[in-house]
């Protein structure tokens, strides 16, 4: 597609890339809000036009706004990041076809195949959060300075920046330090993994590398976007926690860079290596890894973690009486406020950390009347985490990993039991009480 199209072309992709969302998140569009949703976004757009609140997040402004047309619903609100995801699609296609040049094979095409289906990509493009958002800006603001439209690209990098900052957590700069050299070097080694080695993200790796060795991307609209995206990626190194999706903006351009790398070559590296990402991207979305935790929102088992939720929600407004709860967030929000769609009146939680051996001992046996526990990461059979002294206590110490506790000694310290359980593929959730 030629850089004057005729804005019909446009409008036609668009709806290409909007059809193709709809319907690889079909199964997802009525999914209850999870995890970091109940926490920052939703609620600051629920909050909007309160008095006393606060600058909201980008998102939370344009949820706001769809919630006005269209009422505040999970579905709602699914519709809408997909229709902001389908025009971030659009904005990713055009930027590889200016990247791509003059290869043969509609290669962007492919990129964009690679992007939808990508773990990091396939789940924010269903969530409200930022990722999606900030992807949509660097696309479209590297698209425009690349076909000479600078100001409209400096448009772009400011809508960025909005979107960022205004993501970020209200902290005092006199809280701000830098960071110690050994959690520098954990952090940009889990970064530096997630962008070029999991995920099947090392077969991309390779097409990088390929690309390098052909001289394709030594070019200069490469040194453009290579460099945009190679700032962005060592400003999330200093940056903390450490997230999966902070990576998704990059991505298009390391999926371009791999596509042109495969494309420089022979014929048969030009479908075999993109087909076998892709077969890859769909395996990780539907198993765990053999080896180590995943987080939820990089697969399908963000529903299956959402539906677990809503049950043990529903259970519990049913069956608590009146009890305190003791459990850990999201769920000791949502059991709370009503408002996201889980519980009809709000539930008496006592809020814990997380599930370790140090939060639970702090359960006075006569203060929690029920305890629910369930996974919080997708732990696959043989976590190497578990494996000896030395990596439970990296994986406690710069991973987060908490170790589980046995259901044996919940009931022996706590003096409650075991009452009602769930699994869903590797999700599971335990009702204690007494």
């Amino acid at each position: 597609m030629p850089q004057r199209a005729r804005p019909t072309t446009y409008v036609y992709f668009f709806l290409f890339f909007l059809i193709a969302q709809f319907g690889i998140h079909a199964t997802l569009l009525t999914m209850p809000y999870f995890w970091d949703e109940v926490g920052s976004t939703i609620p600051a757009a629920l909050s909007i036009g309160h008095p006393g609140t606060g600058v909201p997040p980008a998102i939370s402004l344009y949820l706001a706004g769809v919630w006005k047309l269209f009422g505040a619903s999970e579905l709602s609100t699914r519709c809408a990041m997909l229709l902001l995801s389908a025009v971030a699609m659009l904005g990713i296609f055009l930027l590889a076809i200016g990247l791509c040049g003059s290869l043969q094979g509609a290669p962007a095409i492919m990129v964009a195949a690679l992007t939808a289906l990508s773990p990091l990509f396939f789940g924010q493009s269903i969530l409200a959060q930022t990722p999606i958002p900030a992807a949509l800006c660097l696309a479209y603001g590297l698209w425009f300075y690349l076909t000479g439209r600078r100001v409209v690209a400096g448009v772009f990098g400011l809508l960025l920046l909005w979107v960022l900052i205004s993501s970020l957590p209200g902290i005092g700069w006199g809280q701000v330090a830098p960071p110690r050299p050994v959690d520098f070097a954990v952090t940009a080694a889990r970064r530096f993994g997630s962008l070029f080695l999991a995920n099947f993200h090392f077969l991309a790796t390779i097409g990088v590398l390929m690309g390098l060795r052909s001289g394709r991307l030594n070019r200069t609209r490469w040194k453009v976007a290579g460099g945009v995206a190679g700032v962005y990626f060592l400003s999330l190194c200093v940056a903390g926690p450490v997230l999966d999706r902070d990576l998704v903006p990059v991505l298009p351009v390391f999926y371009t860079a791999a596509v042109v790398g495969f494309y420089s070559y022979a014929s048969k590296w030009r479908m075999a290596m993109p087909v076998a990402m892709l077969c890859g991207f769909l395996t990780c979305l539907w198993f765990a890894p053999p080896l180590w935790p995943d987080a939820l929102e990089n697969s399908l088992a963000m529903s299956d973690f959402s539906d677990l939720q809503r049950m043990t929600a529903v259970y519990l407004e049913k069956n608590a009486h009146g009890q305190v709860v003791a459990t850990a967030w999201p769920l000791s929000v949502v059991l709370k406020e009503p408002q996201f769609g889980f519980v009809e009146k709000p539930q008496r939680v006592m809020r814990l950390p997380d599930f370790s051996a140090a939060c639970l001992a702090k359960v006075e046996k006569d203060s929690a009347g029920i305890l629910v526990r369930y996974s919080r990461s997708w732990d696959p059979p043989r976590n190497i985490l578990l494996a000896n002294r030395a990596t439970r206590w990296f994986g406690r110490r710069y991973l987060g990993y908490q170790l589980p506790v046995e259901p044996d000694e919940i009931e022996r310290k706590l003096g409650l039991h075991l009452t009602a359980s769930w699994q869903k593929r590797g999700q599971w959730v335990e009702i204690y009480s007494r």
